[in-house]
């Protein structure tokens, strides 16, 4: 039996933080059909992308997109709640496969709270429709956390899985007064519903790498090269690889830097070739005694 333990928080925004989007996008869907409400014109998709991966499963971040197309030059105001969109996952044929039962442990407003998200003329809105806190099972496959049920997409689902839904907005049917005047000074609140084309969920494969082979490659040789230093060779020795940047030094110790790269770093400590040596002075004689493995950081110019 599926065990659902849900806290509710009444937040100032709704689940659908309006935070950082992903650049991450894995798959976007096509335009709803406008709808206009008194001359105010709205439509919107369903956009999908990809969170970091979690028990080895790819994790879904669904948007919500909504567009003002209105020609009056004023705002749309909207009233979001997590009712007001009904989004569920479909196979080809439009059916719902059942839910993953899985335990849950959600943050967010409840259901009925309301956000008024407002549109400014000929603008574009986004936001996040998708939750976290539910029991995400071993992958591969694909996790999609939506605030009333979650799917869990193996590679072994049968035919292609798809993201559907209407955003709805109803009218208030209140007769009061007092209610319908506080309603038209807030200025124009859209209703209406949008049907969101469904938008398809990539095949539930593990993520491809992406790993640079050729960088990986240059940094190897970078630090092999880095290793044929070793203490008891000389700065002399040390300079063919390494060469010296600002910063405080003696002759008893100094940051280098790799000489195709200045980010590249190594702190070496030396043994002056002379005991009389100045503190300050530097002899390519000079023995190395301690060498730090190779590290990125910041240039430092004097």
């Amino acid at each position: 039996m599926m065990k659902s333990i849900v806290l509710f928080l009444l937040l100032a925004s709704s689940s659908g933080a309006l935070g950082q989007t992903h650049t991450n996008l894995v798959a976007v869907g096509e335009w709803s059909a406008p709808v206009s409400d008194n001359g105010y014109t709205l439509r919107g998709r369903l956009i999908l992308a990809e969170d970091a991966p979690y028990n080895g499963t790819r994790t879904a971040v669904v948007y919500l997109e909504l567009q003002n197309l209105s020609r009056i030059l004023a705002s749309v105001l909207v009233d979001y709640s997590e009712r007001a969109l009904d989004c569920e996952v479909v196979d080809a044929a439009g059916k719902t496969p059942p839910p993953t039962p899985t335990e849950a442990d959600i943050i967010g407003p409840l259901p009925d709270a309301i956000t008024t998200l407002t549109l400014p003329c000929d603008s574009t809105l986004r936001f996040r429709v998708s939750v976290n806190g539910w029991g995400i099972p071993k992958g591969p496959g694909w996790a999609i956390q939506l605030p009333a049920a979650f799917w869990f997409l193996p590679p072994s689902a049968p035919g292609d899985r798809f993201l559907s839904g209407t955003f709805t907005v109803p009218k208030s049917n209140s007769t009061d007064i007092e209610a319908m005047r506080k309603e038209l000074a807030r200025g124009h609140v859209w209703h209406g519903t949008l049907v969101l084309p469904r938008v398809k969920v990539p095949p539930a494969t593990t993520r491809k790498s992406e790993i640079d082979k050729g960088l990986m490659d240059q940094i190897l040789d970078v630090i092999t090269e880095c290793q044929t230093i070793k203490p008891g060779m000389t700065r002399a020795d040390l300079m063919k690889v390494f060469t010296t940047e600002g910063g405080m030094s003696t002759a008893a110790h100094r940051t280098f830097v790799h000489r195709r790269c200045p980010y590249i770093k190594v702190d070496v400590d030396f043994t002056p070739s002379d005991p009389k040596q100045n503190v300050l002075e530097e002899r390519p004689t000079d023995t190395i005694t301690k060498i730090s493995n190779p590290y990125l950081a910041w240039s430092i110019i004097d």
